[in-house]
């Protein structure tokens, strides 16, 4: 059977590994970036929510009636605009990070 000795300097396991404080670094930075991608999941769920609000509400002031046409532009364009803020939702989301 062969021996191996390892010469280990005096003092030097008194520090802690630089490979498991790097590691804890790095875990404690996915925990953080979780938290935020759980939070900005939140915040989409509830700008999804008052959009959709505000585009039932858009609609059904038409609903029905027949508008003047200054008044039934000004709804095409908001109803155009809130279609345009979903899209840009979308777009923000759909994969500009890649893994």
């Amino acid at each position: 059977m062969t021996t191996i000795n390892i010469h280990v300097p005096d003092g030097c396991c008194a520090e802690p590994d630089p490979i498991r404080l790097m590691l804890e670094r790095i875990m404690a930075s996915l925990d953080e970036l979780n938290a935020k991608v759980t939070a900005q999941g939140e915040t989409i769920a509830a700008l999804r929510t008052y959009v959709t609000g505000i585009e039932t509400a858009v609609r059904d002031l038409s609903s029905g009636e027949v508008l003047s046409a200054t008044v039934q532009a000004k709804v095409d364009a908001i109803v155009a605009a809130i279609d345009a803020n979903q899209a840009g939702l979308v777009a923000a989301g759909d994969g500009d990070i890649a893994t």
